[in-house]
């Protein structure tokens, strides 16, 4: 029985899943790590929190399925053959045996990750600061709580009832102790008050001692030396922490604050949008697909082309698994024939052909032949256009223009010109339609429409002839947890 308390024993971590950390690991018995004798340096945090990142890029968590695999289905972009393993669930057919299996490892993997980083904030604290390398103490600290908060809220996103529709509903638990008691389940609304709780918390520490907040370079440049080895994008990061602060509160329904902190994540300039020369290049090797620049916080994957290829290109074809919008959604989702926007970079450099009957989806596609080794295995989670695209949200009804300027803003440098700038006399429905196809574009595959439809209260998703019922959007608990974990859905 996986119930989360079992889930949350110390056996967990005889599989936290990197060689580094097994030198530091005494198992007496197997199931058992002596944690007290394990995190006594600072090399040893750090390689457990690599150990949770890689985690992550399970292709049943974020590698796949919290991504360009079942999340992003269920927003209906893709064009599905019936014989598609994805085909059931993009019918919203949960119960159906492949399906169920998914959802119930992202529910397991999820809150393994989560047991992993309770454990790591546990100890952090009774670990002399000598320790720690510079303030590392602080990095790390501010990394585990953000990344806790960060996975939670995935899983009520997916697992618990919108706050519009039932914020006194019964969310997933969220789960701060490493042990085998039984996490009691609180409101929707209880629950995001927590993870706004772990974000504030987290930012404090990262200010402290996250190097890309701390430093006057950006994420294109600085290296963050000592540090996994890592840019800092691929690090739960200050700005990573305020930017999910404000997906929260847009969530919230509480447009005011998510703007506060989105406005942060743009002024402070960290990131940049990307240079037209990445992606306009000719050699595919050499093209920026995922316009890297902008990531706020993402995930590296080593031969990510390993996973990808087998749904994005011929061989996914002829296994009956490609993930791609067809042509014709294609042109609907980038307003080619409505508006003209066929020189938008995300539709002219997005899609390849084969010369045959496809035309892919690229913007997954890697090159080992790189000669940019900072554009492969990386998969972006949260973008800084994101924060663009909640600023207008929240200004549409109180300063249109404004709102309208953080449009175009991001257009005019996806190749939008300034000929198609939308008018700044848009009424508030007109903008949010506008954010709408705007966010659609850039997280095509990427896992965020189906979150922004249930925010919103769809009643229809589009490309779908299913009515988006609470049964849609509220995936089902594994059947373990309800049956013997005593846990209401």
């Amino acid at each position: 029985m996986k119930k989360i308390h079992y889930i949350l024993s110390v056996a967990v971590m005889a599989t936290v899943g990197l060689s580094s950390c097994n030198d530091y690991l005494d198992v007496r018995p197997k199931s058992q790590v002596l944690a007290d004798e394990y995190f006594t340096d600072d090399q040893a945090y750090k390689d457990f929190l690599v150990g949770a990142y890689e985690k992550m890029t399970s292709e049943a968590l974020y590698g796949r399925n919290l991504t360009f695999g079942l999340v992003e289905v269920l927003s209906q972009d893709y064009d599905l053959s019936t014989s598609n393993p994805y085909y059931e669930a993009s019918n919203y057919n949960y119960t159906e045996s492949s399906t169920r299996a998914m959802i119930d490892a992202i529910w397991s993997e999820q809150y393994n990750t989560i047991a992993n980083l309770n454990l790591l904030l546990q100890y952090i604290d009774k670990t002399d600061r000598t320790a720690f390398d510079d303030n590392n103490y602080h990095l790390y600290k501010g990394e585990a709580l953000g990344l806790r908060a960060f996975l939670h809220f995935d899983l009520l996103r997916l697992f618990s009832p919108s706050y519009a529709s039932e914020p006194n509903a019964v969310a997933v638990p969220y789960v701060t102790g490493y042990g085998t008691s039984v996490t009691p389940q609180r409101t929707v609304k209880e629950t995001l008050q927590l993870l706004k709780n772990d974000l504030i918390e987290a930012r404090n520490e990262l200010r402290q001692g996250d190097q890309l907040y701390l430093s006057s370079a950006d994420n294109a440049y600085y290296w963050r030396g000592g540090t996994y080895g890592y840019y800092g994008a691929q690090l739960f990061n200050y700005y990573a922490a305020t930017a999910t602060l404000a997906r929260v509160y847009l969530w919230e329904n509480n447009a005011d604050s998510a703007y506060v902190y989105a406005k942060e994540v743009i002024d402070d300039a960290k990131f940049s949008f990307a240079h037209f020369t990445a992606i306009e290049t000719s050699n595919i090797a050499e093209r920026d697909f995922l316009y890297t620049n902008e990531h706020v916080f993402r995930l590296n994957i080593n031969n990510f082309d390993d996973v990808t290829k087998n749904w994005f290109t011929a061989t996914a074809v002829s296994a009956n698994q490609l993930l791609t919008p067809n042509d014709v959604k294609q042109d609907q989702i980038f307003e080619v024939s409505t508006k003209g926007y066929g020189t938008d970079y995300r539709y002219n450099f997005g899609f390849i052909s084969d010369g045959g009957d496809y035309k892919y989806m690229a913007k997954f596609w890697q090159s080992r032949n790189s000669i940019k080794f900072s554009y492969m295995n990386m998969l972006p989670l949260i973008r800084w256009t994101e924060m663009y695209y909640i600023c207008a949200e929240a200004l549409k009804a109180n300063d249109p223009a404004a709102a309208v300027a953080y449009l175009n803003t991001v257009r005019n440098n996806r190749n939008i010109t300034d000929a198609y700038d939308l008018d700044a006399s848009l009424s508030p429905d007109e903008i949010q339609e506008e954010v709408y196809k705007e966010l659609r574009k850039d997280y095509l595959g990427e896992g965020q429409l189906f979150y922004y439809y249930k925010r919103l209260g769809y009643t229809a998703i589009p490309g779908s002839g299913t009515p988006a019922t609470r049964q849609v959007y509220v995936l089902p608990y594994p059947d373990n947890e309800v049956e013997f974990g005593s846990r209401k859905e």
